[in-house]
């Protein structure tokens, strides 16, 4: 199904082992991107962008690696950082995983990811099916099968950490932890940071100081959806721009940790009315400064119609 040639996409390894897709969401000005990370007997999936077509990339690479055909255990985690259209789309690429005598993929979100994308996202595909339809070509509703509800770990040999079903005994951790800590990835963290969205979610992977933001980082600016996580979601961000070396944002390019320090500084401005826009839109083309105006307003109304403070 999925297809390798998106116009206006492309796939590049931003750290040993870690694959970026991006593609351009026509109409936005801005890029949406999907995150592969390989490990030794598995591999994670972060967001399916709009359509299996758009993932042609990321499944011919896993096939090129091959140890889905090695490993007796390989398994595949998809992992959606929220609920939203452009994120949640393209599962069905990995139909060839998912067959019945080949169960070795597993949806993973926050716990109120599954009833957002069941009535949110699903009014979303029927319209976009409409409005654009090419952009989400055979999309289609894959509804998570794990969910938790602060934080787990998955473990590239198999197994998950707290709040998920461990498929081996949990007193093993340590000696699984220690054998995959030599491989391309290590452990995964899965963290919930609410403040975009309620289902808003990150990877973290320690031992590689690598964080994939989803949309809790957005460059040159997030989203505010709900405010009165404003509070933790910055001191997260503030916390997070000391530990990590790479952030990969969901819109917006790989790059260091100032990106999270300036998304924490825009949304304490935001609060405090002190934004200086056109400083944090920088040189960006008129349909991407557009857009970002488009959300400063959207930020700043939602600001106001919050009656909680932190």
């Amino acid at each position: 199904m999925a297809e390798p040639n998106v116009p206006d996409s492309e796939i590049s390894e931003v750290f040993p082992g870690v694959h970026v897709l991006t593609r351009l969401l026509p109409g936005f000005g801005i890029e949406v991107s999907s995150t592969l990370i390989l490990g030794r007997s598995g591999a994670v999936v972060f967001d399916t962008m709009c359509s299996p077509h758009d993932l042609g990339p990321v499944v011919d690479i896993i096939r090129s690696e091959g140890s889905y055909a090695r490993e007796e255990n390989w398994k595949l985690w998809v992992v959606y950082s929220h609920g939203d259209w452009d994120h949640c789309l393209g599962t069905a690429a990995f139909a060839q995983f998912r067959k019945p005598d080949c169960d070795r993929c597993v949806v993973i979100a926050h716990e109120e990811a599954e009833k957002r994308i069941r009535e949110e996202t699903q009014k979303e595909l029927e319209e976009l099916r409409k409005t654009e339809p090419g952009l989400v070509k055979d999309a289609a509703i894959i509804l998570p099968e794990m969910t938790f509800k602060e934080e787990m770990s998955v473990y590239l040999d198999g197994g998950f950490g707290p709040e998920g079903v461990d498929v081996e005994d949990l007193d093993n951790r340590n000696a699984r932890q220690k054998r995959v800590c030599d491989s391309v990835s290590g452990e995964i963290r899965l963290i919930h940071v609410p403040g975009h969205t309620s289902d808003s979610i990150v990877c973290y992977v320690p031992s590689r100081n690598l964080l994939i933001a989803g949309d809790v980082a957005e460059d040159p600016l997030p989203s505010l959806g709900e405010p009165e996580h404003l509070g933790k979601w910055v001191d997260f961000l503030e916390t997070m721009a000391d530990r990590v070396k790479l952030v990969i944002p969901s819109h917006g390019k790989p790059q260091g940790p100032e990106l999270l320090r300036k998304n924490a500084k825009y949304l304490r401005g935001l609060r405090g009315k002190i934004v200086d826009l056109d400083l944090v839109l920088g040189q960006l083309n008129s349909e991407a400064r557009e857009f970002y105006w488009k959300t400063h307003r959207q930020n700043i109304r939602c600001l106001s119609g919050s009656s909680t403070r932190d």
